[in-house]
């Protein structure tokens, strides 16, 4: 009796990211119509230890999932940025400056800045602290680091936006827009956007255009 052959099963794409919770819609997205196909064979293992955040110009920003249980050794590794198609890695540590515990009411948001965007660099990792936005406060922090600081966060610095509504939160749910080095988040209120110029190191507020405007209702708190 000829040996029975091995039935080749595939597994389809949306169990490859059965281990996944991306963050925002928009990672969501990302994750299973087209970060699948490149991290089932290759990175299968990092999406056991890290969650997608976000992404941008062809680099994906994980964040480690458990962090109460990790050794010392690996806290300068809870970030992740990674190149599906090269399989490239770069690890940094939580921002030091950055507020992040939300149950404490904290808010953050990371955004990745590439290249293409006319920063001087591969990449660079931002994240911006807007917890002082529930003080009636116009400042945001924000700390970067770039792929030639070999794992290392720069010094916090703090801006003013000078503008829009007191006590109006950026929508940390929905993935920031990068256009040209400048960061654009959607306010929950008052129809504003919030900007920060990377390569400046200025905020502003701008309006978002009257036609494009969503129901006010979207933006209650």
């Amino acid at each position: 009796m000829p040996p029975r052959k091995r039935r080749r099963t595939s597994t389809p794409r949306s169990k490859a990211f059965s281990v996944v919770h991306p963050r925002t819609p928009a990672a969501k997205s990302f994750a299973k119509n087209h970060l699948g196909p490149f991290v089932k064979c290759s990175a299968a293992g990092l999406l056991k230890q890290y969650e997608i955040v976000t992404s941008h110009g062809g680099l994906v920003l994980l964040e480690r999932r458990e962090i109460n249980g990790r050794r010392r050794s690996e806290r300068r590794s809870d970030l992740c940025v990674y190149h599906p198609m090269t399989g490239d890695r770069a690890f940094f540590p939580f921002p030091p400056d950055i507020r992040r515990d939300a149950l404490n009411g904290a808010v953050h948001t990371y955004v990745v800045v590439t290249a293409a965007d006319g920063i001087g660099c591969h990449f660079m990792l931002l994240a911006a602290d807007m917890t002082s936005l529930l003080d009636c406060s116009t400042t945001v922090g924000v700390q970067t680091a770039s792929s030639d600081a070999s794992g290392q966060w720069g010094p916090v610095k703090y801006v003013d936006h000078h503008g829009g509504q007191l006590f109006c939160l950026v929508d940390t749910y929905n993935s920031a827009v990068v256009l040209r080095g400048v960061v654009h988040w959607l306010m929950h209120c008052d129809d504003d956007v919030l900007t920060y110029d990377v390569v400046t190191g200025t905020a502003r507020t701008i309006g978002v255009p009257y036609g494009l405007r969503p129901p006010k209702s979207r933006y209650s708190l």
